[in-house]
């Protein structure tokens, strides 16, 4: 069965081996069955599924007029959720990319206020469902300038996907691609592939043994290219253009 819908998808992620949720502009749908029948769902939050009932998401508010993230986590489906340990400092609190990968293997990206092409963000994993999170690589740019691990305060970070084995993608828009193999310690930018202020990241995958895929477009318009590399990131070659 494919799905249709009257508003355009703009996200779909997996929700386990057989689930996946699709998010248009006035909803979202869940499928538990390997797309066969679609349900509506409530996605209460922004959240990353490993399986069908466990996730982790997040929400931002406000804390004496400072912008707060709370990480949240689901045992059931998204139909209740109990609050985990945050790894995001009021520096970058405005929003967050979260990947689990596994029930208790996940990465976040923590996120500051855009501005003028630079953005504040910080990577952490965790290896116990959110209980906790260490430290990967950062580059937060105000007020202190620490920059380390690869990755610059230029670009609008998008998405992020990992693999269990450590291998990641992270995409952005205005800035550029980057890969880590090591967990998101350090981080490889990509300009070749994907060209800062030109191409726009619209998604990505990572697979274990450092296979993936990125797919790219100009602006907010066609043409796109999904392009994929199976040496980490090494090397990309051209899957598919759509014009």
């Amino acid at each position: 069965m494919v799905l249709r819908t009257r508003r355009r998808v703009l996200q779909l992620q997996t929700a386990g081996p057989h689930g996946a949720i699709a998010t248009t502009d006035g909803g979202a749908f869940r499928t538990l069955d390997g797309g066969r029948s679609w349900m509506r769902f409530r996605q209460r939050y922004g959240a990353s599924f490993a399986t069908a009932q466990i996730g982790l998401g997040f929400r931002s508010h406000l804390v004496h007029n400072h912008l707060a993230l709370a990480v949240l986590a689901t045992n059931d489906g998204g139909q209740t959720w109990q609050r985990r340990t945050s790894p995001c400092t009021q520096a970058v609190a405005a929003g967050a990319l979260i990947d689990l990968v596994t029930p208790s293997l996940g990465w976040i990206v923590c996120l500051g206020q855009p501005g003028a092409g630079n953005e504040e963000k910080a990577v952490f994993r965790t290896t116990n469902g959110g209980q906790s999170w260490s430290a990967g690589a950062s580059a937060i740019t105000y007020p202190r300038g620490d920059v380390h691990g690869g990755l610059g305060s230029y670009g609008y970070p998008a998405g992020i996907a990992f693999a269990a084995d450590g291998f990641g993608i992270l995409w952005e828009s205005r800035g550029t691609l980057y890969v880590t193999r090591d967990r998101g310690l350090h981080w490889r930018a990509q300009p070749k592939v994907a060209q800062p202020e030109l191409d726009f990241g619209r998604g990505a995958a990572a697979f274990a043994g450092g296979r993936g895929l990125a797919l790219l477009g100009r602006g907010g318009s066609l043409p796109a290219r999904l392009l994929a590399t199976d040496d980490a990131g090494r090397t990309w070659h051209l899957v598919h253009c759509w014009r």
